[in-house]
C-alpha cells in the first residue's frame, strides 16, 4: 500500500492577523467587530500569546489536512482551556452543519449583541 493513502494525518485551520501591516492588508475592522459578535460560523476571533499580531482571525474554512510528520508542524507550549475547546467545537459545527441547536448559547449571544448594536 502506498504511504501517502494510509499514513497520519492532522486537520488544521490557520490563523490570519486582523490588523493591517506593511506585511498584511488586515481586516476592516467593522468586519472583525462582527466576527466578535459570532455573526459568521466560519470565523473565530482571538488574541493569540505570539509575536506578530494582536489580534487574529481564525478561519474554520480553510482547514486542510496536512502529514503528521514531525516537519510539517511545530508544537507549542500553549493550549486552549476546555471552554475555549468547546466554543471551536461549537463553531466548527456551525460551520459544517449550517446552523446551532435552538436555544445554544451562541445564538443567545448573538441576540444579544444584535441587541446592544444595531
Amino acid at each position: 500500500m502506498p504511504n501517502h493513502a494510509s499514513a497520519p494525518t492532522m486537520l488544521v485551520a490557520p490563523y490570519y492577523g486582523a490588523e493591517k501591516t506593511a506585511r498584511r492588508a488586515g481586516y476592516n475592522q467593522a468586519f472583525v467587530d462582527r466576527i466578535r459578535h459570532c455573526e459568521y460560523p466560519q470565523y473565530l476571533w482571538d488574541k493569540l500569546p505570539l509575536d506578530g499580531s494582536d489580534e487574529s482571525i481564525l478561519r474554520l474554512d480553510h482547514m486542510q489536512p496536512i502529514g503528521c510528520h514531525y516537519n510539517s508542524h511545530r508544537v507549542c507550549e500553549f493550549r486552549l482551556s476546555d471552554e475555549a475547546l468547546e466554543i471551536v467545537d461549537t463553531m466548527l459545527d456551525w460551520t459544517l452543519k449550517g446552523k446551532l441547536p435552538d436555544g445554544h448559547d451562541v445564538l443567545e449571544f448573538r441576540r444579544m449583541m444584535k441587541e446592544a448594536f444595531p
